[in-house]
């Protein structure tokens, strides 16, 4: 288009000087010429309009492809962050599961006098410490028992650490499988009465022993007395 212009207007010129035309008729090549040149701006103010949209659709797709990728990107870094959290819960919380079975197994030794575990004598003196008083706490707690203190609190904080996170279900409960196989009978039956003195200053505390099922390791004469539960 751009060569058909020129070459156009110079035909139209020589053949208008070789040509017998009057001035007037030779003055009307040039409006020719400018219908032609307005017409070829006109055509190219179109191409023009035609490339702009096109580069203008090319920049809204990439713009698109950008939200996308970037859409992506902040899925990943929340599955990035959300596995960050999960692998420091779990570093905390079984450091404190491996504390807890070692200060339990601590307390399965046999005492120097007698056969019996410190651990046994803790759960005898709580049940005939709650069976002679008919409470869970109008008496004093001996050695064996303050023994149990320890375990107790790592315990009602490993679980307090898992409540503060928003796993799913599944998830919980497998935590709670985990601190659920450090009970035993031993266990169970002094945590009850830890657990009956620490409420009022500690809420945690019937909680973990709610959700960690203690109750499944109580003896039945000890179940009795362990009202807390439906109190809270």
């Amino acid at each position: 288009m751009l060569f058909f212009v020129p070459c156009a207007y110079i035909a139209n010129f020589i053949y208008a000087v070789k040509s017998d035309a009057s001035g007037g008729t030779f003055g009307d090549t040039f409006g020719a010429a400018n219908a032609i040149f307005s017409g070829t701006a006109l055509m190219m103010l179109i191409y023009a309009v035609i490339l702009q949209r096109e580069e203008l659709n090319i920049i809204k797709e990439e713009r698109n492809d950008t939200k996308k990728l970037l859409s992506g990107q902040e899925s990943i870094n929340a599955l990035q962050e959300a596995a960050l959290r999960k692998q420091s819960f779990e570093q905390s919380f079984f450091s404190l599961v491996r504390l807890i079975s070692e200060e339990r197994r601590s307390l399965d030794r046999t005492m120097k006098y007698g056969d019996s575990t410190l651990a046994t004598q803790a759960k005898w003196h709580v049940y005939h410490s709650v069976k002679n008083s008919n409470s869970l706490v109008d008496w004093e707690l001996t050695d064996e028992i303050t023994e149990f203190g320890t375990p107790a609190r790592l315990l009602i904080t490993a679980h307090a650490l898992l409540v503060e996170q928003d796993f799913s279900k599944q998830d919980s409960l497998q935590y709670i499988s985990t601190l659920h196989a450090l009970m035993d009978a031993d266990f169970a039956n002094v945590f009850l009465t830890l657990v009956a003195r620490w409420k009022n200053g500690d809420p945690r505390a019937v909680k973990a022993f709610t959700d960690v099922q203690c109750f499944d390791f109580l003896d039945e004469e000890l179940k009795a007395y362990a009202d807390f539960e439906r109190s809270n």
